[in-house]
């Protein structure tokens, strides 16, 4: 893992193969996780140069003779693409670090060594349990969960509107030149 000697350096603590960069104050059990990396952060950063890829090679095929507005719009759909990336990929998916009360509905997980939420399923990728576990993405390097499937919503909406629009204006828009 790459990330592990950054990490030790930064006194990350990790929760399964999860880096925790930043939290609120507290244990690591009770904190709020602010900023955490999964195992295939890596993810991420090819995501984010195939995204800038792209837009460079949109920027250049439009050429000087290409409408502003369509620049423009590669710059703002690659931030927004970039933005919801890094944010979904940055954030706590929903691991499960405190055992679940007995009385709600519990289970025990035998990889975690605890009981937890009966919406809650294991990531054997991660190492952790995860509540709402949706799958997990090497996109994003972690798993998606029930606290960044939002934020991963919105990130595919952008890409694809991003997608789509750049789309139809290379198909058209070439047409016209």
């Amino acid at each position: 893992d790459p990330c592990r000697c950054l990490c030790s350096w930064l006194r990350a603590p990790k929760i399964g193969h999860n880096y925790v960069l930043a939290r609120t104050p507290g244990s690591l059990r009770s904190s709020k996780l602010l900023l955490t990396m999964g195992p295939h952060w890596t993810g991420v950063l090819f995501a984010s140069a195939v995204t800038l890829g792209a837009t460079v090679a949109l920027i250049i095929q439009d050429g000087p003779q290409g409408t502003n507005w369509f620049k423009w719009f590669c710059v703002s759909g690659a931030g927004l693409t970039l933005l919801t990336l890094w944010l979904t990929g940055c954030s706590d998916p929903g691991i499960v670090r405190q055992p679940a009360n007995a009385d709600m509905d519990a289970r025990m997980c035998p990889e975690c060594a605890m009981m937890v939420p009966g919406t809650a399923e294991h990531c054997y990728d991660c190492c952790v349990c995860i509540e709402g576990l949706d799958h997990h993405c090497i996109w994003m390097g972690k798993c998606i969960g029930k606290q960044n499937m939002t934020i991963f919503k919105v990130f595919n909406v952008t890409w694809v509107a991003y997608l789509v629009v750049s789309l139809i204006y290379i198909t058209v828009g070439g047409k016209r030149r």
